[in-house]
């Protein structure tokens, strides 16, 4: 199932590498120039198998799959292309958070997601692989203290994390305390009270 996500991804973002529509997404090559493909023989190794992917999804009305796959927005990539269990578990933070906060805006700073409010960073989500862990950082100096022994500094002056190895382990309630505890302060920046 995974391979199968990441061949989707994969597709999406292919461009043709020769021929008549060089350089353009898979999912814009004409319909007449797969079909021909698909009569004369798709070429070996992974290309063909796009391109027969391609053929299918175009076949039956469903190409505009890759072209929102094409476009999905890095933290939205980065989110889905983690491992089992990393995937889940920033998947759920994503909807605890985007459910609860309709306003925030996802974008991908420092190779990671991060949530904005009212154009203020509210906090980041980012996968450990090597660690084995998810977490949900916040830019939290003097603020958040009545939740500092259930949160990760790790030296930290600034940052103070939820750190997560399960969905098991979110306690939605908690998670939604804080980030509405850091809501309040996030306007005023990362140093601030």
């Amino acid at each position: 199932m995974e391979q199968d996500k990441q061949f989707l991804i994969d597709t999406a973002k292919m461009k043709m590498p020769y021929g008549k529509y060089k350089g353009v997404y898979l999912s814009d090559v004409p319909e007449a120039y797969i079909v021909w493909y698909k009569n004369h023989g798709f070429p070996k190794g992974k290309l063909g198998k796009m391109m027969g992917f391609v053929y299918e999804l175009k076949l039956n009305g469903l190409e505009d799959i890759l072209r929102k796959v094409s476009i999905m927005k890095p933290a939205e990539e980065y989110i889905l292309t983690r491992p089992e269990p990393f995937k889940s578990i920033l998947l759920h933070l994503q909807i605890v958070i985007e459910t609860n906060f309709p306003e925030v805006e996802l974008q991908y700073k420092w190779k990671i997601p991060v949530y904005y409010l009212n154009g203020h960073q509210l906090c980041y989500i980012n996968a450990s692989l090597k660690k084995g862990f998810v977490d949900v950082g916040f830019w939290a100096k003097n603020i958040l203290e009545e939740y500092s022994n259930l949160m990760v500094s790790e030296g930290r002056t600034v940052v103070k994390s939820l750190r997560y190895t399960s969905i098991e382990d979110i306690d939605n309630e908690l998670l939604l305390k804080v980030l509405k505890e850091v809501s309040l302060h996030n306007h005023k920046g990362f140093y601030k009270k």
